[in-house]
């Protein structure tokens, strides 16, 4: 819950926390890199990857890629995907589009994950 008179002093904002918590807003990246095989790992009811062709047009992508229905977790192409296709209703991607038109976080190389 956001509150109009958190008050934020320059350099604090590595030790601010959530109002009525003791959980931090901006976590250390040693933290978030120490467990981030759990943060991002398939659950063992996940869906495989749906390998989409990221240089298909958006005509030619299939309209959703489903969520694990234990987790909740979608894939990175799944995502990027239901973006896609937010865009092209918008009419800022049409459908030749492809995924790798949407941009930002899409990538083909990341960070290392033991699958």
């Amino acid at each position: 819950m956001f509150r109009e008179n958190i008050e934020i002093l320059p350099g604090d904002w590595p030790n601010m926390k959530y109002p009525d918590s003791e959980k931090a807003f901006v976590e250390p990246a040693a933290v978030v890199l120490a467990g981030i095989e759990e943060r991002y790992l398939a659950c063992p009811d996940c869906p495989p990857e749906p390998n989409l062709d990221k240089t298909r047009g958006c005509r030619d992508l299939p309209g959703k890629v489903k969520r694990c229905s234990s987790c909740g977790r979608a894939t990175l192409d799944a995502v990027m995907l239901d973006a896609l296709h937010v865009l092209h209703d918008f009419g800022l991607r049409d459908e030749r589009e492809t995924l790798r038109s949407v941009g930002s976080p899409l990538v083909v190389v990341g960070y290392p994950l033991a699958y």
